[in-house]
C-alpha cells in the first residue's frame, strides 16, 4: 500500500506544481503586451491632437515662405497644375494689362509650376504680403477669424480678413481694397475690389492652396 501511495503523492506534486508555473508565464505574457498599447494608444490620440492644430502652424510657415520669397517652399503648399475656374488666377498675375487678359478664353487655362516661377510677385504682390504679415495667428487660431487694420497705400486703403471653416475645412484670405474714384458727373465714390486666395486643410493638417476668387 506504501509503494503505491508514495509514486501517487509525487505524481500530484508534480502536476500541482506545473500549474503553478502556467499562471505567471500567461500574466507576463498579458504585461508584455499592455505597454504597448497603450503607447499605441497615446500615439493614436497625439496623432488626432497634431490633427486638429497643425494647420495654423502651416498658416505661419507659409506666411513666413510667401514674405522671404522662397519658392521652393511655398511650392510645397500647392499642387500643379492649377486649374483655376474663370481664369481668375490669371487675371490676377496679368494686373490689368489688356493685350494679356484679351488673350484669355473661357476655358480654362492651366496655371504651371513654371507660370508660378514666372509671376511669382504677381500672385503675391506687396500689397498681400503686407497685410498677411499683420495677421494675428494665435487669434485666428482661438476665433476661427480675424481681420487687419486698415493699411494705407496712397488713396487705397487695404483690409485682409482670415477665416478659418473648420465644418468645410478651408482657410480664406480675403484681401479687399477700397479706392475713391470720379463720377462721369464730377461726384467722389468708392471703389471696392477683393481678392479672395482660398486653401483646403487636408487631414493631417497640411494646407493646400486651391485657387483665387475675385469680386467687386
Amino acid at each position: 500500500m506504501k509503494s503505491i501511495t508514495l509514486p501517487l503523492t509525487v505524481l500530484i506534486c508534480f502536476v500541482v506544481s506545473c500549474g503553478n508555473h502556467s499562471t505567471p508565464i500567461s500574466n507576463s505574457k498579458k504585461e508584455a503586451t499592455t505597454p504597448a498599447a497603450q503607447a499605441n494608444t497615446a500615439m493614436e490620440t497625439n496623432q488626432a491632437g497634431q490633427d486638429t492644430t497643425q494647420w495654423i502652424d502651416n498658416f505661419r510657415t507659409f506666411r513666413d515662405a510667401v514674405y522671404q520669397k522662397n519658392k521652393e517652399k511655398v511650392k510645397q503648399f500647392i499642387d500643379f497644375p492649377i486649374m483655376n475656374g474663370n481664369n481668375n488666377i490669371w487675371y490676377l498675375v496679368y494686373g490689368g494689362v489688356d493685350e494679356k487678359v484679351n488673350s484669355l478664353s473661357d476655358s480654362v487655362k492651366p496655371f504651371t509650376e513654371k507660370d508660378f516661377d514666372q509671376y511669382f510677385e504677381s500672385l503675391f504682390p506687396k500689397r498681400f504680403i503686407n497685410c498677411l504679415l499683420k495677421i494675428k495667428s494665435e487669434e485666428l487660431f482661438k476665433k476661427g477669424e480675424v481681420q487687419t487694420k486698415e493699411i494705407k497705400d496712397g488713396n487705397t486703403t487695404y483690409v485682409l480678413s482670415a477665416t478659418f471653416d473648420k465644418s468645410e475645412n478651408t482657410l480664406s484670405l480675403n484681401l479687399n481694397s477700397t479706392a475713391p474714384y470720379k463720377t462721369d458727373d464730377g461726384e467722389i465714390d468708392k471703389s471696392e475690389f477683393s481678392e479672395i486666395y482660398l486653401f483646403t486643410v487636408l487631414s493631417n493638417g497640411k494646407l493646400k492652396f486651391v485657387r483665387v476668387e475675385m469680386a467687386g
